[in-house]
């Protein structure tokens, strides 16, 4: 079941037509967002680089800086530990690079996702010690290896950490929440409680653009050479699907501006490979260059992903051969991770639906056989078929692992952590997390999760939020153009989805090469418009069989009793240079 809501105002759209130069559509949109000032919404329109917050706010920067200009003075070691998905990645590419380029001596690792598990580990220490490394430099993780930092003081080794993720946690006798802090010399991350840093949602490749930059600014460097960082963090932000508010979403929007003439090489040739030329969208970098870099930490290596990223700052004759092969590596483990994953979702509906396992509040569902790599994709499909939180579980060797995604009225952290006594190894932050545990805990971990989830409130229907009703009237290429100063969409900041009343679907029909879009031609009073749709199909195309009448060659008997709500997104088509209207159908009712 669905529920469209409207959205109501919280300004007067007349007001914001006179204080800024929108059209009324535009002007009407702008109001239903939850802005207080007159700056919130120059600052939305207008992202901008001066938008920035100062790096040296972020507690711990000063000292970090201080610390690791020192070990460049001194000729020291620096080893820059990573995670394997897309923003370990990015923000390992940030800092090599933007280290490299002040005379750092540094060198990176990346943990093995089925052997090592996610962050850093007690193997990446004991190789840290056999290479006589100084200072170890977490990113995207850290936050939560207790044992692996505290061996790395046991050998001397200073560890700063740098990451995003929630700050682990235990109770008192009394119940009362106490914080628990790793052993580090150093920790960067604005969910420390007692940093002032005015900005709570940064992911990791935007941490390491911070440190680079406080870097930068300290050695009077050209922060020029920061353009390339802003579009890697840009990434970084759009694949680990942090909000786009506040500094967000000038990160986002420059470096979707700045990709254009990005100089990264190996980036450019991911471009090439996907056809993506002209302006750069979220959709672009979400759904095509990020999977890309998450395939290789998935069914390879992450380390394939980070070459790619890093490997034109070495001389060699055959490099641009090598970073053109690498970019088809990474492409093609992206084709086959795809097919592994059609098959795993396949199997975890099978099970979900045979065992109603889509009547509880919490999905848990536990797959054989299935790569563990892809657990996390398939949960985040799961979790928008059925709109609830999910975890799927796979087999790791002689353990069980699992992916949690969760919706936005469940704390998937804070639920998972009043049983983190059950797991081997546990992080994450509201919306997603990771875990392991031994496969004789798995029943009582299930349990104990569905006792828990009755305390949080589940939405029986899936909700879609109206921004707006619109007659097809107004539909056009300049309503489609008007919408840019909206962009670049993602978490906090979604799409604008419209709505049309009492419409008659006049013709569709199956396209694609894998007969996966549906096409439509609808009118509404006499106007039409023409209508793709990407998702949802199968219940779109029963909700229109069982209303609208065909004859015996299957053509519409148009009926004009026989009308439909549909709910949509407006945007542009471009190709060859030419634009059409795009009009994507959500749903209808």
């Amino acid at each position: 079941m669905e529920e469209w809501i409207l959205k109501r105002s919280y300004l007067d759209y007349k007001d914001i037509l006179n204080d800024f130069k929108l059209d009324k559509v535009s002007a009407q949109l702008v109001s239903k967002k939850q802005f207080e000032t007159k700056s919130e919404i120059y600052n939305y329109l207008n992202p901008d680089i001066s938008l920035f917050h100062d790096p040296f706010k972020l507690k711990g920067m000063d000292e970090a800086v201080n610390l690791i200009l020192n070990d460049i003075k001194e000729n020291n070691n620096i080893l820059l530990s990573l995670d394997y998905d897309v923003d370990g990645i990015i923000s390992g590419a940030i800092a090599f690079l933007g280290l490299t380029q002040i005379g750092a001596k540094c060198s990176y690792i990346l943990p093995h996702r089925i052997k090592d598990g996610y962050g850093i580990n007690e193997r990446i220490i004991e190789y840290a010690k056999e290479k006589s490394i100084d200072t170890i430099i977490t990113f995207d993780n850290g936050i939560a290896a207790f044992d692996a930092i505290d061996l790395a003081k046991k050998y001397g080794i200073k560890i700063i950490v740098t990451d995003h993720h929630d700050i682990p946690f235990s109770f008192d006798e009394s119940a009362k929440k106490i914080f628990n802090y790793v052993n580090a010399d150093i920790i960067i991350n604005p969910k420390q409680h007692e940093c002032t840093y005015p900005f709570k949602g940064l992911c990791g490749g935007a941490i390491a653009y911070k440190l680079i930059q406080a870097l930068y600014i300290t050695l009077n460097e050209d922060m020029n050479k920061m353009n390339d960082f802003i579009s890697l963090a840009a990434i970084a932000t759009i694949c680990d699907v942090m909000e786009l508010k506040d500094e967000n979403r000038s990160f986002v929007s420059l470096g979707l501006k700045n990709i254009q003439n990005i100089q990264n090489p190996g980036l450019k040739e991911l471009f090439l490979l996907y056809n993506i030329g002209g302006p750069v969208t979220s959709d672009d970098i979400g759904f095509k260059i990020g999977p890309c870099f998450n395939s290789s930490g998935r069914l390879s290596t992450a380390a394939k992903s980070l070459e790619l990223l890093t490997s034109h700052l070495h001389s060699k004759s055959s490099n641009l051969y090598n970073i053109k092969n690498l970019a088809e590596e990474l492409f093609e483990l992206n084709q086959k991770r795809k097919e592994i994953t059609a098959h795993a979702f396949e199997k975890a509906i099978s099970i979900i639906e045979s065992e109603y396992i889509y009547n509880e509040n919490i999905i848990l569902v536990y797959i054989e056989d299935v790569h563990e790599s892809i657990a996390g994709i398939v949960a985040s499909r799961v979790k928008e078929k059925y709109n609830k939180p999910v975890i799927v579980f796979t087999d790791s060797e002689e353990i069980i692992k699992g992916s949690a995604r969760s919706i936005e009225s469940v704390d998937m952290f804070e639920l998972i952590s009043n049983h983190k006594d059950l797991l081997l190894k546990f992080g994450g932050h509201p919306m997603a997390a990771g875990m392991s545990l031994e496969k004789t805990n798995l029943s009582v971990f299930f349990s104990n999760l569905k006792t828990s989830i009755s305390e949080y409130s589940i939405p029986q229907n899936k909700i879609h939020k109206v921004d707006m009703l619109l007659k097809f009237e107004q539909l056009d290429l300049k309503l489609a153009n008007a919408l840019k100063k909206f962009e670049p969409y993602g978490k906090g900041n979604e799409k604008i989805i419209f709505s049309s009343l009492n419409v008659t679907i006049r013709d569709f029909k199956i396209i694609g090469k894998n007969s996966n879009v549906l096409k439509l031609q609808i009118s509404q009073s006499e106007v039409f418009r023409g209508f793709i749709c990407f998702t949802n199909i199968d219940s779109i195309l029963i909700k229109i069989k069982n209303k609208v009448q065909t004859n015996q060659y299957n053509d519409i008997i148009i009926d004009e009793n026989n009308t439909f709500d549909i709910i949509y997104t407006i945007g542009k088509n471009v190709f060859n240079g030419s634009e059409k209207l795009q009009l994507e159908l959500i749903s209808i009712r």
